[in-house]
């Protein structure tokens, strides 16, 4: 695992296109046009929240260690809603993604793992995350790895690609989920 502060960006824009976006597509395929949208939009976002300036860190998963991109994960500090208490100032995990040849074979616990690491190395107790509801493997992958939801974000919104070529925002509906990082054994234990 490797944590960058922003030389790597447009190599995990790209990556993040092709493996999430990608999957993403009604048609199955993204359109020149779409993939060229996107990047440019991930590459921005990814500066913008994980660059140099910014506490945000990214973690990349490399084939052999040094080779091509196979995952990355993001974290950074943010505000999330979950239940009645808005929290501010929290670390929040995003943006994970595992390529398709890489899937099942333990990348995306490592790069959780990874993040974790960092969000310890900040001196945070917990960490938080939100995942799309019809997001069936990511939500089992983070409760096996002691997530657990709570909350939920009914006004989240998310880009989709459609079959004609475009790109639309779209309301979806996420779990916030947390998990406690630091604290005692039992802590950790009843995830209190």
């Amino acid at each position: 695992m490797e944590n960058t502060y922003g030389t790597l960006v447009n190599d995990c824009a790209k990556f993040f296109v092709d493996s999430f976006w990608s999957d993403k597509a009604e048609s199955g395929a993204l359109t020149t046009g779409q993939r060229s949208s996107l990047l440019r939009r991930q590459e921005a976002e990814f500066r913008n929240r994980y660059g140099l300036s910014r506490s945000g860190r990214l973690v990349v998963a490399r084939s052999s260690g040094v080779g091509e991109v196979v995952g990355v994960a993001g974290v950074e500090i943010g505000d999330v809603v979950a239940g009645k208490s808005p929290m501010d100032d929290v670390p929040i995990m995003s943006n994970l993604a595992v390529g398709k040849q890489s899937r099942r074979r333990g990348v995306g616990g490592k790069l959780i793992n990874g993040v974790e690491n960092v969000v310890t190395s900040w001196g945070s107790d917990w960490l938080y995350l939100y995942v799309e509801t019809t997001n069936a493997k990511a939500i089992k992958l983070y409760k096996k790895k002691g997530y657990r939801e709570c909350g939920l974000d009914k006004d989240a919104k998310s880009l989709v690609p459609l079959e004609n070529g475009g790109l639309t925002s779209k309301k979806v509906i996420c779990k916030v989920m947390r998990k406690r990082i630091n604290g005692s054994f039992f802590q950790k234990l009843f995830n209190t």
